[in-house]
């Protein structure tokens, strides 16, 4: 049996009148019987980057293409900050699959299956170039090519680059959090089914667990 639609689309879409930012996807119907005849393979897009690329294409919804372009200018900014150089490539866990939440709400469509959420895995850095101007005190070996993971980097302190490539990906999640104009939604390593990446997406209501 179904969660009544009415008092859950309703506590759902709270967040969604705080950051004044409309969102194509908002008034999608998220609680469903039939999940798969309400996924629509054909509103997707295959996105492979523009300010960074992806490793691979992400198929994602048009709408969400916008946000990943935002998120890309972010990730360059902060990698600049932290690195003297933004990486060369993100590498993601997929974006687009037609299924339910994996949470407590078994009748809820996942994001994903929107085309409206991403699953990072990391970044790839290049070496460092001439003309790049590098961080006081970068460790060495950064010079070089290098990939930040999240299953491998979150949290750590193992030695000095892996401090550094903590202090990235909480620089990234939190300049991400404080923006109300790309994402909505964050978990991470804080829930163990997200060890190792970091979903992000734009649902009508805001939670992060990281």
């Amino acid at each position: 049996m179904l969660t009544d639609p009415a008092s859950t689309a309703a506590a759902d879409a709270h967040w969604d009148g705080l950051p004044g930012d409309s969102y194509a996807l908002d008034g999608l119907e998220r609680y469903v019987e039939s999940p798969r005849k309400r996924c629509d393979p054909s509103a997707m897009v295959a996105y492979r980057g523009t300010t960074l690329r992806y490793a691979a294409p992400v198929t994602v919804h048009s709408a969400f293409r916008e946000r990943l372009q935002r998120f890309e200018t972010v990730a360059a900014e902060v990698a600049t900050r932290v690195y003297g150089r933004p990486p060369q490539r993100i590498r993601h866990a997929g974006g687009y699959t037609c299924r339910t939440s994996t949470g407590r709400h078994r009748e809820r469509l996942s994001e994903h299956a929107l085309g409206n959420a991403i699953d990072l895995v990391g970044f790839d850095f290049g070496p460092a170039k001439k003309t790049d101007v590098l961080p006081a005190g970068l460790p060495k070996q950064l010079r070089y090519g290098f990939q930040v993971r999240v299953q491998k980097h979150w949290g750590s302190n193992s030695s000095a680059s892996a401090a550094l490539h903590a202090r990235f990906l909480r620089e990234l999640t939190n300049e991400l959090r404080d923006r109300r104009d790309i994402f909505r939604g964050f978990i991470g390593p804080a829930d163990p089914k997200h060890a190792d990446h970091l979903h992000f997406d734009v649902s009508p209501w805001r939670y992060v667990r990281l």
